[in-house]
């Protein structure tokens, strides 16, 4: 499965961290997995053209990005929007949720 958190502080959203693997098809043909990726890595590169600054961290199934740019929760809720509905067409392969800063976790 994979899990999309997204960082919230002062009412803002900061970042995400997508992690994991949907398992809808096996590599190569998993349309999940590409929905996702494409457009996590779409979100990163937009956010570095308006803050060459921010934090990005990279693995084998994890993406992690982080900013304080103000152009960033605009960027990150047009991801968020677009994570949700492909987890309402697939709520067994991703979970969205909101990491609230110095708070708590809550599921979308």
């Amino acid at each position: 499965m994979i899990t999309a958190v997204f960082s919230v502080r002062n009412g803002a959203l900061c970042g995400f961290h997508v992690s994991g693997h949907s398992g809808y098809a096996p590599q190569g043909k998993d349309i999940v997995c590409s929905a996702v990726s494409s457009a996590v890595i779409f979100t990163a590169n937009l956010m570095e053209q308006y803050d060459p600054s921010l934090l990005a961290v990279t693995e084998d199934g994890m993406f992690a990005v982080y900013s304080n740019h103000q152009s960033t929760p605009s960027l990150l809720k047009g991801l968020k929007k677009h994570l949700v509905n492909i987890q309402k067409q697939y709520p067994q392969y991703i979970r969205v949720y909101n990491l609230i800063l110095n708070g708590g976790n809550t599921n979308v």
